[in-house]
């Protein structure tokens, strides 16, 4: 919870760019589909939302650890959805992750 803040700030950073993928997804298709959020972000043509190593940062990002980025996403091998213990501080940052 306490580097979502941080994140919010830094769109040049991959967790931040993952996180406005999500909500990318999740306006456009209503919910999100973890291929969809993977080929949007894999666009190198987007810069805003490019992360090329995708794959390993968002595992990292299901991962609630001590050398981990700290749990952020859940998904059942297909559809993603915000882990329910950051969906309120991810929800009260999400103005700093859209446009």
């Amino acid at each position: 919870m306490r580097r979502i803040p941080l994140w919010a700030k830094r769109p040049e950073q991959y967790c931040h760019k993952i996180i406005r993928g999500f909500f990318l997804c999740k306006e456009l298709h209503g919910q999100v589909l973890l291929y969809e959020l993977e080929e949007l972000c894999s666009r190198e043509e987007v810069p805003e939302l490019y992360v090329s190593t995708f794959r390993s940062n968002y595992a990292q990002m299901k991962i609630d650890g001590a050398k981990t980025y700290g749990k952020v996403f859940e998904d059942d091998g297909k559809v993603v959805s915000i882990w329910s213990e950051v969906e309120e501080i991810l929800m009260e940052y999400k103005s700093h992750f859209c446009d």
